[in-house]
């Protein structure tokens, strides 16, 4: 079925920084565990910089609180971490254009595990986002697959697509990030818009970082 789509990146986009970041920071919070290991942060991120460890084991590394988490860590933190940093501008577009009938696709390279709740609490209406280890109802920093982000994002968005019987409506879909990471996500889209680091909106064009 042909559909008119809003796709969103969440991170800078949505929210404001990066809710990777943020994930550790509340395991840091109620764990005194990642507290200890929090000195090897810095070291990790290193490694990764240095291409030394792929991306997913960098991230891994931040994931950990997540096999700490129960329904309600993920109900606060989302709260508070993800609501709680909303950029107003991008939010009032979603629930404007979801409004209108906009079919709202939200596409990140954060874990499903805390971003499926912009579909449980009825603000999207498909979340595409890194996989981690699913295990007896409980989600683990372990990352399975790729990390969803440039083509990879792509190829996942166009296989949720096929698996849900969407055919996008390009001349009347439009897409929301701060990246050119997310070029292939616009490819989908006619009407591109940039999020800017202070919240506002502009095209999208290639080559601007939106500073």
């Amino acid at each position: 079925m042909k559909k008119k789509i809003a796709f969103f990146d969440i991170d800078k986009t949505l929210i404001y920084g990066d809710s990777l970041f943020s994930l550790y920071k509340y395991g840091c919070k109620n764990w005194l565990k990642y507290t200890i290991l929090a000195p090897a942060v810095p070291a990790v991120y290193l490694l990764y910089r240095m291409r030394i460890i792929e991306r997913e084991k960098m991230k891994e590394y931040f994931y950990r609180p997540l096999e700490k988490f129960e329904k309600s860590n993920y109900d606060e933190f989302f709260d508070k971490y993800i609501l709680g940093r909303k950029i107003d501008k991008t939010f009032l577009e979603l629930l404007r254009l979801k409004k209108e009938g906009y079919y709202i696709l939200l596409a990140t390279a954060s874990p499903y595990a805390y971003m499926r709740l912009w579909k449980e609490r009825g603000y999207a209406d498909g979340v595409v986002a890194t996989k981690t280890l699913y295990k007896n109802e409980r989600y683990y920093g372990k990352i399975v697959g790729r990390n969803c982000n440039k083509q990879e994002k792509l190829r996942r968005i166009k296989e949720y697509l096929e698996e849900n019987n969407i055919e996008v409506d390009y001349k009347n879909s439009i897409g929301f990030s701060d990246s050119d990471f997310d070029i292939p996500m616009m490819s989908l889209c006619k009407t591109k818009i940039r999020v800017l680091k202070n919240g506002e909106h502009t095209e999208f064009l290639t080559g601007e970082k939106g500073k």
